[in-house]
């Protein structure tokens, strides 16, 4: 069981790598290193279960709910209800019921909003503050089902908060547990940690959904909702390579057996933040940073990290290492990325961007009948995602 036979078999299997590859000879497990070239008998293989992969086929394939996508949302809601970002979620929804069939949409959102970027010199920034209905309103008119949980604890989640939050799923809530620092029973879990929690509460909504309808999708999207995407015309799915494709923390796309490496990366960032581990995991984990990224520290909580660290396969480009790009297929899903800021303490609020809009992002809004974004003036230089 070579590893070129390794490979093939996992292919074969369709494991989601060859190191989820389980290798027997003369009916005994064998050890990782006598799988090169193990003596006498022959050796069989076959696949691990994938970390909160989908549900096994119950029954005939024809008694199967076929379920193409799932979309999942999670972080600080922000510019989420402005006109531009409704119309790129409502846009790829749309997109994917033609060509992929009934989409479904799992979003973790907050009802107080904060921005990094709302600051105003002379004005004190403001939380933004969110409904339930005006979220479920939002949700709603996409025309697929959906569900959300809704998080009103603002920028800053207590470990206690973070212990009683509503989790359905054993080893998630062990997950959201280990954020608490041992040596400070107060510290809870803000910015980076917090953001990342909530795209596992998206991703427990997903397998209760799973649960719930005896069916799980094909492919996993990741969408933060804050951003302004605009998808190219072909199948933002279909010419995807078997891998995780990511850009930056902005935007992923995989097959189902894969989200449940994408979404527990909130491990690994812990891991690497507080130092909850060994000595020796801390040593392997600042390792495997400075061997790809020295020059830059949030790497280790980028999703595409936790698969590397995991041995699952991604591909994809704004990766803060080197190499910066990793191919996968030759047709890019998405056309324009842009993050859309709010300003909660102008009357009325209003959002605008960065930078000024790239062509595909003004023609989509042109298209769409919605007012041109323009780019953020007076706020501070400090960057904010």
């Amino acid at each position: 069981c070579a590893q070129p036979c390794r490979d093939e078999r996992a292919l074969e299997l369709s494991c989601p790598t060859s190191s989820a590859l389980v290798c027997f000879g003369n009916g005994q497990l064998l050890p990782k290193e006598k799988l090169l070239c193990p003596n006498g008998g022959p050796v069989r293989c076959s696949c691990r279960e994938p970390i909160l992969g989908p549900l096994p086929p119950r029954g005939s394939a024809e008694s199967q709910r076929h379920l193409s996508v799932a979309v999942l949302t999670a972080g600080m809601t922000r510019s989420f209800l402005s006109e531009p970002v409704q119309a790129s979620f409502r846009a790829l929804l749309k997109q994917l019921k033609l060509l992929q069939g009934q989409p479904v949409l799992m979003a973790a959102l907050d009802l107080v909003s904060a921005n990094r970027k709302d600051k105003v010199p002379g004005v004190k920034p403001s939380p933004r503050l969110f409904t339930r209905a005006s979220l479920d309103g939002a949700l709603r008119s996409f025309g697929v089902p959906w569900r959300a949980r809704y998080l009103s604890f603002g920028n800053l989640l207590s470990a206690a908060e973070l212990a009683s939050t509503d989790c359905n799923h054993r080893q998630l809530c062990a997950l959201l547990n280990i954020t608490t620092d041992p040596a400070s029973s107060t510290k809870g879990c803000s910015g980076v940690c917090l953001g990342i929690a909530k795209r596992l509460l998206a991703f427990d909504l997903l397998l209760s959904y799973e649960r719930d309808t005896q069916s799980s999708p094909e492919h996993v999207l990741f969408m933060r909702p804050d951003v302004l995407y605009v998808f190219s015309p072909h199948d933002p799915v279909a010419a995807l390579c078997r891998a995780v494709y990511v850009k930056n923390d902005l935007f992923a796309a995989m097959p189902r057996a894969y989200a449940g490496y994408y979404f527990t990366y909130f491990a690994t960032c812990s891991r690497a933040l507080r130092r909850i581990d060994t000595a020796a995991d801390q040593a392997l984990v600042h390792e495997l940073k400075n061997a790809v990224s020295p020059d830059h520290g949030g790497l280790v909580c980028m999703p595409h990290f936790h698969l590397a660290y995991h041995g699952v396969p991604f591909a994809g480009d704004g990766l803060e290492m080197s190499p910066p790009t990793i191919k996968c297929a030759e047709v890019n899903p998405i056309m324009s990325l842009v993050i859309v800021r709010d300003v909660p303490s102008t009357m009325p609020a209003k959002v605008c961007t960065d930078h000024p809009l790239p062509n595909a992002a003004r023609k989509f809004l042109a298209a769409n009948h919605v007012p041109t974004l323009d780019v953020c003036t007076n706020m501070s230089a400090r960057g904010a995602t």
